[in-house]
């Protein structure tokens, strides 16, 4: 991986820092630090439209995806879920959030009291 005059003070090997700094100064290293250096523009490119494509195509990514599924019945939650199905029917739950002080005090402030 590392060419011969890649190694570092004493024979070891040179921290992945000084690899990059050679490469960016156009020092001889390694093919791949090598590949990397020719190929940059195409690599910032490519990352570049994933992250436009990812802007464009995420709502609708997340639209079709489902984070509900129904529990097996081989699992250990599935009398669990079937009783809380049977106690709040899908057309009764709605989101909601209890928020609530450890000290017993108003959540949003004196002025609401």
């Amino acid at each position: 991986f590392f060419s011969s005059d890649c190694k570092g003070r004493g024979g070891g090997r040179r921290h992945i820092g000084e690899l990059l700094a050679m490469a960016a100064s156009g020092a001889r290293v390694s093919a791949p630090f090598a590949a990397i250096r020719r190929a940059r523009h195409v690599i910032l490119l490519f990352w570049a439209t994933l992250t436009v494509l990812g802007a464009l195509y995420a709502q609708r990514f997340t639209a079709n995806t489902n984070i509900d599924f129904d529990v097996p019945p081989a699992a250990k939650g599935y009398e669990s879920a079937q009783l809380f199905k049977r106690i709040f029917p899908a057309d009764s739950v709605k989101v909601s959030a209890l928020v609530k002080r450890i000290d017993g005090g108003p959540v949003l402030g004196d002025s609401l009291r």
